[in-house]
């Protein structure tokens, strides 16, 4: 993935919460951040870094990343923030 392309990033994005949110408002609201994104042309990243630790929190949903997803993670972060 292209860090730079806003389209693969949040490409990206939809992908990977439609896999790991169970919760169909989480993700509805994740991706209205996301297509919100695609919109202004930029990756508001650290909105949808917060709605999903907040999913996460709530439904205790600590699934374990593997190194290559957090090295993705503070990538991102950095990159877009």
């Amino acid at each position: 993935m292209d860090l730079e392309s806003y389209e693969e990033v949040l490409d990206f994005l939809i992908e990977y919460f439609t896999v790991r949110v169970k919760d169909e408002k989480y993700l509805i609201d994740l991706k209205c951040l996301i297509e919100g994104s695609r919109k202004k042309k930029t990756v508001t990243i650290r909105p949808i870094q917060l709605l999903f630790l907040e999913y996460r929190e709530k439904f205790n949903d600590y699934s374990i990343m593997n190194e290559g997803e957090r090295e993705l993670w503070i990538d991102l972060l950095d990159y877009w923030q």
